[in-house]
């Protein structure tokens, strides 16, 4: 039986504790190879579609002095911090509320959790990126004035792109260093705190950084295990599953 075709068969709690034990594997979600096709995307696919489209949008659109326009992207590429948090925790986290909807929540994040080091599904697929920058834009567009709007617009798909390229490196590339060592904690030892990919201010902001985190479960602030001891867990994983 396929994946997507077992998970109603979990209840809400059964699924929820599943998802988030961590295993090693590449999954298959669906029989149609074309289906099975879009669930994958090299990493590099996301700067090679979106660092040009955005430029070349923040050029042909921009009626502000240079300066100006880059401030305003700058803004742009600030507000996908808040952005990239608030997706990670009210909905990528949210819990699922019926045996049907455990589908939508794993096809959206929940096979991240299941399968961290799936190497082909570690970045967002154009298609559907390419439906969220359309209403991201709409949106700018009524809050914010045309001349601000687009630049804004820029600095927010830029900012997506750093977040979606740091990702990947944090599993599968050398990337190292602090926001590593937090994102594979929020993997590997607690998926209710540290929801900040790109960067930890918004974590520091809202009390889901490490530190409190750890005080609200009455555990030592740690730093998560390198990536050896990382695939040790996965592989004890895999054999309690198997």
């Amino acid at each position: 039986m396929q994946l997507l075709r077992a998970l109603p068969l979990l209840d809400v709690a059964t699924y929820s504790d599943w998802v988030h034990r961590p295993v090693p594997g590449h999954p298959v979600f669906f029989a149609s190879p074309w289906l099975e096709g879009i669930t994958k995307v090299r990493w590099w696919v996301v700067p090679l579609i979106w660092v040009p489209a955005s430029l070349a949008w923040f050029f042909a659109h921009r009626s502000l002095p240079l300066a100006l326009a880059a401030l305003c992207a700058l803004a742009g590429a600030l507000s996908w911090q808040a952005s990239e948090y608030a997706l990670h925790r009210w909905v990528f986290h949210a819990r699922p509320r019926g045996r049907w909807t455990v589908q939508a929540h794993f096809l959206l994040h929940g096979c991240h959790h299941k399968f961290p080091q799936d190497v082909e599904r570690l970045v967002f697929p154009p298609l559907p990126a390419a439906v969220i920058a359309f209403g991201v834009y709409s949106a700018l567009t009524v809050i914010l004035p045309k001349w601000a709007s687009d630049p804004f617009f820029t600095g927010f798909l830029l900012g997506y792109v750093r977040y979606d390229v740091m990702h990947y490196l944090m599993h599968a590339g050398r990337l190292g260093g602090r926001l590593k060592r937090a994102h594979m904690r929020h993997h590997y030892a607690d998926a209710n705190a540290l929801f900040g990919i790109s960067g930890g201010c918004m974590d520091w902001l809202m009390g889901s950084d490490a530190a409190t985190a750890a005080r609200a479960d009455g555990t030592a602030a740690i730093s998560i295990a390198p990536a050896g001891v990382a695939a040790r867990r996965e592989k004890s994983g895999a054999r309690k599953v198997a």
